[in-house]
């Protein structure tokens, strides 16, 4: 699983590394690490990382609520039907503007 923390810490790194880039041989280098440090810093990408933390936790938590029920012919598993539902938190970059009319 993909931590927003590691993706924080991916990110210092790679700028650390992309700020020793100093040569002229190495300014496309330097270019591409950029890239990826903005994607991987964007808010898409941590929105991403959401997501798929909420799946990984819906996974785990079906796996959790798995029951065994005994059947006359054979033991069966069957997961249960709960719906779990995530709430994404509102980013930072949104605001609201209440209007009063």
């Amino acid at each position: 699983m993909v931590h927003k923390y590691d993706t924080a810490r991916a990110v210092r790194l790679l700028k650390q590394y992309q700020a020793n880039l100093t040569s002229p041989e190495e300014q496309a280098l330097k270019n591409s690490v950029g890239k990826v440090s903005s994607i991987l810093g964007s808010q898409l990408f941590q929105a991403l990382l959401d997501i798929q933390e909420c799946y990984e936790v819906t996974l785990q938590l079906n796996t959790e609520q798995t029951v065994v029920k005994e059947d006359n012919r054979r033991d069966a598993w069957e997961p249960t039907v709960d719906v779990i539902t995530c709430v994404p938190r509102t980013p930072t970059w949104i605001t609201y503007h209440h209007e009063s009319w």
